[in-house]
């Protein structure tokens, strides 16, 4: 019994765990295997947990998805119509997974998606205007011509004024907007659709097309790019200067974040670092999530990493988005109490930045906008107010401040190391491999003349600003009684004698033309689209007044050919009235006069621009309401907006 009393009872499970008798010690280590022993038995009851829980977040609607399924439905639909998920479901999914709206009106606001049969065909009459008058020009002949015909026209000893005339003819459409349409047609579904295996991993198998058409677009109609870029294999020549005037004197527009997505990511860095005007419809989907990394986290924004192609512009000069400012969808904090919104909404009623509206600065992916520098200008416009009135009407947001410091930031000079990448001879080659092609010091000039600092008045949104201008102008001098005895046209004289169009250049050494393409030019054939170069800091001075007195000078036959600021058969009898008062002024005028007088009216508008404090970015815009101070905005040749007066009227040309 002693021995017994001398031995401490071991204690209990808890109190062993602490406690320094040996017999504790031992039992301590006893429960911690057997604690590791559990856990181990335990582990794959948590592993089927997790997956579980994943199915039933996913059958519930709020599963990550990481990978796309519109593609084998669709093949599976095309061998079986009769299958259970119709096109027009299918079409809805591919529009969520490809970050797109699933709206068929919510696209662009100078276009309008409609059936094949329903369209007015517009790009198909406006299809390839080079190629049209070349085959005006050809003479008639009883039989099919030769090959040896066809390469025995001199086209490189064609004055450089020509061959850039040409050239310009073909790839530059003035007063439109080059629409990039990558998405299944909602009305028609397509024929045939590639396997898996021909489409990899990185294509998507979507139908490409350009539209430049004034309003209604057929996706199954509209221009394949590799035949309206076709000219650009003719020769490494062609196409260096080529896909500089394409890509530079053109706007490019975009319906949604995922085609201007999969448009930068066919077209690759070397020409998309080239584009210089750019118009966006800031809309997507949330439905795709990017892959989990080694972290275990989201590494980005599958909807907003379009956005991330403006980092690699570097030669970006304008650049307009459409965004939805005040749809009910959009409302910032729509959670919060009604009380509060109510209070709130009195007490900012007026203000720029109003309860209820969307909250521009918060805007998801708007720091890649902010990371912008050296523009010449950004504008905003709300996408909803024209939708819900005239849809070729562009009314500015009503957020002015947000409009001013946005514009005051992106139109800060680039840094010296940006400025310096930002060169077109520092920019990505076109053409690499072991022997690349080099261009001649006359391409270069050549190219240069087309990028002049004041390049951004090409931009299809100043286009529409001028053409309304020209048309006050025009009025104003119908006004005053003699005004044809009056007008001074001796300072456009000079222009009208000069070539009319400096893009084109003393064309290089022919033999250097004998060859085609290299691998890289069909490359860029070869994909969906392709970018172009955009205006050059360093143009000589010479080249400067060149193009700014072709842009007045051809203001006037092309300005507001997409479209003006009223509706389309609005602006087609406004058309007839300046036609018919046109007629009147130039009666007793003889030809020569006339055209000048013409080229005096047209380029008006960038002598008063230049003479006056503002560049008149409202004239054709239409000034915000609802809430809104009611002001318009201005933005000085300087930079930055300021209010202007109410009516933001363009002041009358001095005669």
């Amino acid at each position: 019994m002693s021995n017994n009393a001398d031995q401490e009872p071991p204690c209990g499970a808890v109190d062993a765990l602490s406690c320094p008798n040996p017999q504790c010690k031992r039992r301590e280590g006893m429960l911690k295997a057997e604690i590791d022993r559990l856990t181990e038995e335990l582990e794959p009851v948590r592993v089927l947990q997790k997956e579980i829980a994943a199915l039933e977040a996913r059958l519930g609607g709020h599963g990550k998805r990481t990978k796309r399924t519109w593609p084998a439905l669709l093949r599976r639909h095309l061998a079986d119509p009769g299958f259970g998920i119709s096109y027009a479901r299918i079409h809805q999914i591919c529009c969520m997974e490809e970050n797109m709206s699933t709206k068929n009106w919510f696209v662009h606001p100078d276009i309008k998606l409609v059936a094949p049969d329903d369209q007015d065909r517009d790009s198909e009459a406006d299809f390839d205007v080079g190629h049209d008058l070349a085959l005006e020009a050809a003479p008639a002949s009883d039989g099919p011509q030769t090959r040896r015909d066809e390469k025995s026209f001199p086209f490189d000893k064609l004055p450089w004024q020509l061959q850039g005339t040409i050239l310009k003819l073909i790839l530059h459409k003035r007063g439109r907007i080059i629409h990039c349409i990558s998405r299944l047609d909602p009305f028609i579904p397509p024929a045939s659709f590639p396997s898996a295996e021909e489409l990899g991993e990185h294509r998507s198998g979507l139908k490409k097309v350009f539209f430049w058409g004034k309003s209604e677009c057929s996706i199954s109609s509209g221009v394949d790019p590799k035949d309206h870029l076709a000219i650009l294999t003719v020769s490494k020549r062609f196409y260096f200067l080529g896909v500089h005037i394409f890509y530079g004197l053109n706007t490019f527009g975009f319906s949604s974040l995922g085609e201007f997505g999969r448009f930068a990511q066919g077209t690759g860095l070397p020409r998309i670092a080239r584009i210089q005007h750019m118009e966006l419809l800031l809309t997507g989907s949330q439905r795709l999530t990017a892959p989990l990394d080694t972290r275990g986290k989201v590494p980005m924004s599958r909807r907003t990493y379009p956005l991330s192609w403006l980092v690699d512009m570097y030669r970006l000069k304008t650049l307009v988005v459409h965004i939805n400012e005040t749809g009910w969808f959009h409302t910032r904090r729509k959670y919060e109490n009604p009380t509060v919104k109510r209070l709130l909404e009195a007490k900012t009623r007026g203000q720029p930045n109003r309860r209820m509206s969307r909250s521009l600065r918060c805007v998801q992916g708007i720091d890649y906008v902010y990371q912008l520098r050296g523009m010449e200008w950004i504008r905003f416009y709300d996408v909803n107010q024209a939708f819900h009135g005239r849809r070729n009407v562009r009314h500015p947001v009503q957020d002015w401040s947000f409009s001013e410091d946005i514009t005051n930031t992106t139109t800060l000079p680039k840094p010296p190391t940006r400025q310096q990448n930002a060169e077109l001879e520092n920019l990505e080659p076109l053409f690499t491999g072991e022997n690349p092609w080099t261009p001649s010091a006359d391409d270069w000039k050549l190219v240069k003349s087309v990028f002049i600092d004041t390049n951004g008045r090409c931009s299809y949104d100043d286009l529409r600003l001028r053409k309304s201008n020209r048309d006050a102008d025009l009025a104003s001098y119908l006004s005053v009684a003699g005004t044809a005895q009056v007008v001074d046209i001796s300072s456009d004289s000079e222009s009208d004698t000069e070539s009319s169009d400096p893009t084109s250049e003393p064309s290089s050494d022919p033999g250097s033309d004998s060859e085609g393409p290299d691998s890289d030019s069909d490359s860029a054939l070869g994909t969906i689209f392709e970018d172009d170069d955009t205006s050059d800091s360093d143009s000589e001075s010479s080249s400067s007044s060149e193009s700014e007195s072709e842009s007045s000078s051809e203001s006037s036959d092309d300005d507001g050919a997409g479209g003006g600021g009223d509706d389309e058969d609005d602006s087609e009898s406004d058309d007839d009235d300046s036609d018919s008062a046109l007629e009147d002024l130039l009666a007793g005028v003889s030809l020569a006069e006339g055209r000048d007088l013409v080229s005096d009216l047209s380029s008006s508008d960038d002598d008063d621009e230049d003479e006056s404090a503002d560049s008149d970015s409202d004239d054709e815009v239409v000034n915000s309401s609802g809430g809104g101070s009611g002001k318009s905005l201005k933005r000085p040749l300087g930079g930055g907006w300021q209010k202007g007066s109410p009516g933001g009227k363009r002041p009358r040309v001095e005669v």
